[in-house]
C-alpha cells in the first residue's frame, strides 16, 4: 500500500529509502537520500526503536511502470543496490517500482523463493 500511496504522501521525490524492523514496522523514512542537499527524514509518531538490524525497503518513484518483466537496467540497479546495503550491513528487502498506478517488486520478480523472507518477514523471531 505505501508503495502506491508514496508518489503522492511523499510530494515532488524520486525516492525513498524506509527502514523496517523485524515485526515489519516502519522505524524511518528517508526522502531523497541519495540526493544532496534534498534529502529529508520522517520517523513515525510512536517512535521504534532501532536495533541495528533493520532491513531496507527501497522505493523509486517513477513516470510509468510497465507491466513486463524488469529490464536489464532494473536488474542490474536491483543487485547493485542489494549488494551496497550487505556492505553496510543491511538486508535490503525489495526494491519497488512504482508510478502510483502500479508497483513492480524486483525481489518477487527476481528471487522469488527468498523475496521478504527471513527474519525481517517472520514477526516471532523479533
Amino acid at each position: 500500500m505505501f508503495a502506491l500511496e508514496a508518489r503522492d504522501a511523499l510530494g515532488a521525490t524520486d525516492e525513498a529509502v524506509v527502514l523496517v524492523d523485524a515485526r515489519g514496522r516502519v522505524v524511518r523514512i528517508m526522502i531523497d537520500a541519495l540526493i544532496p542537499g534534498s534529502a529529508c527524514m520522517w520517523r513515525p509518531r510512536r517512535p521504534v526503536p532501532e536495533r541495528g538490524d533493520e532491513a531496507i525497503l527501497h522505493v523509486i518513484i517513477r513516470p510509468h511502470v510497465a507491466e513486463a518483466a524488469p529490464c536489464a537496467d532494473d536488474v542490474e540497479g536491483y543487485h547493485t543496490l542489494k549488494a551496497a546495503y550487505e556492505r553496510l550491513g543491511r538486508t535490503m528487502l525489495d526494491l519497488m517500482l512504482t508510478d502510483g498506478e502500479r508497483v513492480q517488486s524486483l525481489a518477487l520478480a527476481l528471487e522469488p523463493t527468498t523475496a521478504w523472507g527471513g527474519a525481517a518477514a517472520d514477526p516471532d523471531n523479533a
